[in-house]
């Protein structure tokens, strides 16, 4: 069963062999889900198939996520991961503007939030998973520490 899990499977994985992740793989994937799925079989099966796949997942992620090279159809999951391990490390270092909390973000995009339009250019604090989803979400950019802004500190 290992080697039907997409991109190559948890063994594969595990020893830094990754497969490019591609169309084949989710139809190979979709397909066995729908032989044992729904049946008795489902119940054993499914819940084994998507630990498996989550052990392959964390590999592809940690393996993958920084290799420039890499191209599979998942290649954008692993360019948000970058992405938000760069912005959690600024708030760790405490570049970003906090208000307790809380991380401070720009609107670069409007959006709504709990019913109210937020327009390009407002400021406002959010908690983190907000705050950082809105931002990977290219709706908003994180504001930074003025420190950081004055010359001589490119």
């Amino acid at each position: 069963m290992s080697e039907r899990i997409p991109a190559g499977g948890p063994f594969r994985a595990s020893t830094g062999m990754h497969d490019s992740l591609n169309l084949e793989h989710l139809a190979e994937a979709k397909s066995l889900l729908y032989t044992y799925c729904p049946g008795a079989f489902c119940k054993g099966y499914l819940p084994r198939l998507l630990k498996a796949a989550e052990l392959v997942a964390r590999a592809r992620i940690y393996d993958l996520s920084y290799s420039e090279s890499y191209a599979g159809i998942d290649r954008g999951v692993l360019d948000l991961y970058s992405n938000l391990v760069s912005l959690y490390a600024e708030y760790i270092a405490g570049a970003l503007i906090t208000y307790g909390e809380h991380v401070v973000i720009r609107a670069k995009q409007p959006f709504s939030l709990d019913g109210v339009v937020v327009e390009p250019g407002e400021i406002l604090p959010l908690p983190l998973n907000r705050g950082f989803g809105l931002v990977l979400a290219g709706l908003a950019e994180p504001v930074r520490e003025t420190a950081i802004k004055l010359p001589g500190n490119d």
